[in-house]
């Protein structure tokens, strides 16, 4: 429907549709990519109770066979690219379907393969994306690498241009977290990167279980950095005390407490990016976990004039949950987010969705049941409240 009300247009006009399947084949959405100069380039079918994009990915239908039979995802960012590997027999690739990859994403992922190698654009985008990519991958608890193209290049483009043998030897220099992490650093500032880039790998090693994959790159992580491996662990262990106040010693830190995915994104953008906070205390749909409710106080008092007296009051919470959780949210990197304000519209029309979701259900239930009884008038006028809450939801 038009903004003013009047009238409808197509949704897709002047766009390629790409239909967008489950892992069973079936078509749950659509992407539309603009043919000519219109915005945004790329748009999706709204969400739905059915399409969510952070729970799909394109081409797995495709890929599911050769995911089984490799144990192993290509990991890429856009149709055309997932669409051109798979067309030149690098069946194993996959797509996200427009946002950051989530971890219902890797999720889905890990019931094929025990291995993702994600391949980004090689900007700065990209390459933020693929960070953020690396942190979720490794925190489902799959093991996962980097693989970097040349400049001005995107899997597309080069597999089209050199063909899948140089793309598949492109696949056998994929980069793990260390080394990813450590090269940019040394690149971005030579020591001093380095030691920001370290303190990265830090952070997502504290949130890694016990175990070989987890001693394995605290291992290497202290041989690239050149320090003994118990300084790595020191720094390891104070980080992941969560700071003070903290737990006495030999006493078992209990797990943090669940956030839920959209609420925890909310809470990352508020915190490393100060100007939106105005723009969520307008706008931001309700949320219902205590600890979100507690941090998003915190955020509106004067506690949060500035960033190290806010990180001094979450940091001395009286709420023990509160205090972890903030603490695990302050040390993400801000460039994981290379486009704040489009994340963050994501992710009130995310809660919005949850919010109306218990009503989609019942309305749901009611149209089948008004089907059922002949009722046309009451199937309609139900039809027509579920249609504009699945329109507001987005």
């Amino acid at each position: 429907q038009r903004p003013g009300g009047k009238g409808q247009y197509d949704r897709f006009r002047d766009r390629l549709m790409i239909p967008i399947q489950d892992p069973a084949g079936k078509v749950l959405g659509f992407g539309g990519r603009a043919l000519g100069a219109q915005e945004p380039k790329y748009l999706n079918s709204p969400e739905t109770p059915i399409y969510r994009k952070g729970h799909q990915l394109f081409g797995l239908s495709v890929a599911a066979r050769a995911l089984r039979e490799r144990g192993r995802a290509i990991l890429v960012e856009g149709y055309f690219d997932c669409i051109a590997l798979q067309q030149a027999g690098i069946s194993e690739a996959v797509a996200v379907l427009g946002t950051a990859l989530t971890r219902e994403q890797v999720s889905l992922l890990r019931r094929y393969v025990e291995q993702v190698t994600l391949v980004f654009d090689p900007d700065r985008a990209g390459l933020t994306a693929a960070w953020r990519g690396l942190e979720v991958v490794m925190e489902v608890g799959l093991e996962a690498s980097i693989v970097a193209l040349p400049e001005g290049t995107d899997p597309d483009g080069f597999v089209r241009k050199e063909g899948a043998e140089a793309f598949r030897a492109r696949l056998t220099s994929a980069q793990d977290l260390v080394d990813f992490v450590l090269g940019q650093g040394t690149l971005r500032g030579g020591v001093e990167g380095v030691s920001r880039a370290a303190d990265r790998v830090l952070a997502v090693l504290a949130r890694l279980p016990d175990g070989i994959r987890k001693t394995r790159y605290i291992q290497k992580l202290a041989e690239r950095v050149g320090v003994p491996e118990r300084a790595v662990l020191a720094d390891l262990a104070r980080l992941t005390a969560g700071r003070p106040p903290g737990p006495e010693p030999g006493v078992a830190v209990p797990p943090s407490p669940p956030v839920a995915p959209e609420e925890r994104l909310l809470l990352q953008l508020l915190l490393h990016f100060p100007d939106l906070r105005g723009r969520a205390r307008e706008e931001a749909p309700a949320v219902q976990g205590e600890v979100t409710r507690s941090i998003l106080e915190a955020l509106a008092g004067p506690e949060a004039r500035d960033g190290a007296s806010l990180a001094r009051a979450l940091s001395h919470h009286p709420r023990e949950d509160v205090r972890r959780v903030a603490m695990e949210l302050l040390v993400a990197d801000p460039e994981a987010f290379p486009e704040p304000g489009r994340m963050l519209q994501d992710c009130f029309e995310r809660l919005r969705l949850r919010a109306d979701r218990p009503r989609l259900m019942e309305l749901q239930r009611q149209i089948a049941e008004a089907a059922r009884r002949g009722d046309r008038e009451a199937e309609t006028r139900l039809l027509a409240e579920y249609q504009q809450r699945a329109r507001r939801a987005g």
